[in-house]
């Protein structure tokens, strides 16, 4: 179990840390409105967050696809779309969080 963990966290891990940065740092300069007074700092403290929120996503898209291999396959479900929903899911879902919340 571990090892499936391990392979899967080794896969999620590269595909959502650019999109975690890329996202949080264009959400976090366009987005909020007091933005413009400080637009580099915004980036980059949005492409932090982004990171953060895309290792968060990694680690569960990794556990879950572990996890739930079986019954996606007796579904007939995609590990890759799944993991694609919940790895940039949680991403998206954590930097409205952070603006509006």
């Amino acid at each position: 179990m571990i090892s499936a963990f391990l392979k899967r966290f080794a896969i999620w891990l590269p595909l959502s840390i650019p999109v975690g940065i890329l996202a949080g740092g264009a959400f976090s300069a366009l987005v909020p409105e007091d933005a413009i007074l400080d637009l580099q700092t915004a980036a980059v403290n949005g492409a932090l967050a982004g990171a953060g929120l895309a290792l968060i996503g990694a680690w569960v898209a990794a556990g879950t696809t572990a996890l739930m291999r079986d019954t996606l396959r007796r579904a007939g479900a995609s590990e890759f779309m799944t993991g694609v929903i919940i790895s940039y899911g949680v991403i998206a879902a954590g930097l409205l969080l952070l603006e509006y919340a």
